[in-house]
């Protein structure tokens, strides 16, 4: 890594280093504070859009598995890891099997991302092809800034996993439905499948959507009990 950059930023972003200063991971629990924000014409946002589209390898006719803001927890309250250790682990060891397996399974592994902590591993993951798509979410919440981009998943069978279930996912699965904000939602156009072992629960305890969805409509939607076992299980 060069002189001056930090431990958990691609090296590609160093050049931005004060710019996400802001945003990088410390071990106090800083509140979320909206007047921070990335504008999406910035040169920071530029080069994260560009290094995206540089890394993008996104077979059409493979299942998909999308892993909403993959690495939260330890880029934004990092100082909840101690109390949360046993779980995270044991997400984190799901995810990298998953990572290191998917080509082989035929699965497609898409992550929907904040701009803010794109820099750090998921920016890493995507240069190695390890992820083979990532998506950009309008700041802190689970849903796509660019709309269309969800045309991808439409009428697809679509895994659900990430963080932080009962907040961010619940954006990536149920989108966004108002007068003057419209956002789709993967239940609006596809079967989402719910995958609760590679699934984070929010540190603040808010309730779950992976496991309880009784506001989806059950012939359209699977959104219970699919464990990320039976997942690659099927495919091996």
């Amino acid at each position: 890594m060069p002189s001056g950059g930090h431990p958990k930023i691609n090296p590609v972003f160093d050049d931005f280093l004060t710019d996400l200063e802001p945003f990088l991971p410390s071990q106090v629990c800083k509140p979320y504070d909206p007047s921070i924000k990335l504008g999406l014409q910035s040169d920071l946002c530029e080069s994260i859009t560009a290094h995206i589209s540089e890394h993008n390898d996104l077979p059409e006719d493979n299942d998909v598995v999308v892993l909403t803001h993959p690495f939260y927890l330890a880029m934004g309250h990092p100082g909840y890891l101690n109390v949360h250790e046993t779980q995270h682990v044991a997400y984190i060891d799901k995810v990298f099997e998953l990572l290191a397996e998917h080509k082989e399974l035929g699965i497609n592994v898409v992550a929907f991302e904040t701009p803010r902590h794109y820099p750090g591993l998921t920016s890493i993951l995507n240069e190695e092809g390890l992820i083979d798509q990532v998506f950009l979410t309008v700041w802190n919440n689970g849903y796509l800034e660019n709309n269309a981009e969800m045309q991808y998943f439409k009428n697809k069978t679509v895994y659900v996993g990430g963080g932080y279930d009962g907040e961010c996912l619940k954006g990536t699965i149920l989108g966004k439905a108002k007068r003057r904000f419209f956002k789709t939602g993967l239940a609006m156009i596809s079967t989402v499948c719910g995958l609760p072992e590679i699934t984070v629960s929010s540190p603040l305890g808010k309730t779950t959507v992976v496991d309880q969805v009784e506001h989806l409509d059950p012939d359209k939607n699977i959104l219970l009990r699919t464990l990320y076992s039976q997942l690659i299980s099927e495919r091996a």
